[in-house]
């Protein structure tokens, strides 16, 4: 009896979460050098041997990122914004958006700037809510009790987000 090798091959999930799988989509560095001789002499020994590099690597980071696209344009932006770098445009364009989403922003905070400083700090940027107050004119309690409100409701997107794509990782087996 002839045993099929392909039906013996189990296929490993590449990512333990949809954490590891967003931190490795946003990260990947899709300008990188050749390998050199001897990083490829080497790549039996060193790393995960789950061909993250390169093209492969560029096309796993590429089909993570269309799994972000097939969410709602709100979670799609509370994902972005969490794992982007702030440098990035996608982060930068991802805030603006949710600056501007009406489940986002409390009722009564009409400036665009405010509420931008308060998305931007929720998603770890370095903005002093002191100055935020000092440049819209407003107290700076006001600013922290909306920066608190809109925590709230950043905090509830961005969970609904992250259950949504683990369970569409989950169903491809992208993750474990």
């Amino acid at each position: 009896m002839v045993q099929n090798a392909a039906a013996e091959h189990i296929i490993e999930p590449l990512f333990r979460s949809a954490h590891d799988a967003l931190k490795f989509a946003f990260l990947f560095s899709g300008q990188q050098y050749p390998l050199t001789i001897m990083a490829k002499m080497m790549r039996g020994i060193v790393g995960s041997g789950k061909g993250l590099v390169g093209l492969d690597g560029a096309l796993q980071a590429g089909l993570i990122c269309l799994m972000v696209k097939e969410l709602p344009v709100a979670r799609q932006d509370a994902l972005v914004a969490r794992y982007a770098v702030d440098s990035d445009p996608r982060w930068i364009d991802a805030v603006r958006r949710l600056a501007v989403e009406p489940t986002v922003a409390p009722s009564g905070v009409s400036n665009r700037l405010e509420r931008q400083a308060l998305v931007a700090r929720y998603f770890g940027a370095k903005v002093n809510i002191g100055e935020v107050a000092e440049k819209v004119g407003v107290d700076r309690r006001t600013v922290g009790n909306h920066q608190r409100a809109m925590r709230d409701k950043l905090r509830i997107l961005e969970e609904l987000a992250y259950g949504e794509l683990t369970d569409i990782m989950a169903s491809r087996g992208v993750i474990e």
